[in-house]
């Protein structure tokens, strides 16, 4: 039966999952945002955004093609941590801590280390007979990622933490 004739009953049974299909959509966005940004960072784009540049000047510069470039920065411009200005993009003045020195690499360890988790639990959980266990991980990738992340933490905890524990 088509859409245009859903008896009332058939009505109601798309529109139950309507809203929680949106969140799988929406959840599914984000991946790809996220994606994008991670792409940004692995391929030198953010890199290069210092200063403005346009996608056939980033192409010259990466290697990538510019057309996937101009995608993926529509992308951070929609996530508003790139600022177009005509043909030319450029970080936000916020996001230009981000493209070098440490916080770059703990940006780079946040966007290895959350895939490589998420796919660890989908593969456990793929398996069958998987237990929480803790934090028990042996990917050199994940590992490495997941170390430069947790450095960042430590100035906090020094300044913060450490003081406020007794002994």
């Amino acid at each position: 039966m088509s859409a245009e004739h859903e008896t009332p009953s058939g009505a109601r049974a798309l529109l139950a999952g309507a809203q929680e299909r949106q969140r799988i959509l929406e959840l599914g966005s984000s991946v790809w945002a996220f994606s994008a940004l991670a792409a940004a960072v692995e391929g030198g784009i953010l890199d290069e955004l210092a200063t403005p540049r346009t996608p056939a000047e980033l192409s010259a510069r990466t290697g990538a093609s510019a057309a996937l470039i101009a995608a993926v920065l529509d992308v951070l411009v929609a996530l508003e941590l790139v600022q177009a200005d005509g043909q030319a993009f450029a970080c936000t003045p916020g996001m230009l801590a981000y493209t070098s020195g440490r916080r770059q690499d703990f940006l780079r360890a946040e966007l290895r280390a959350t895939p490589l988790m998420a796919a660890e639990l989908v593969a456990r959980l793929r398996a069958g007979g998987a237990e929480a266990h803790g934090w028990c991980y042996s990917d050199p990738a994940l590992l490495e990622a997941w170390g430069m992340r947790s450095v960042e933490l430590v100035p906090v905890w020094v300044e913060r933490l450490f003081p406020a524990l007794d002994g």
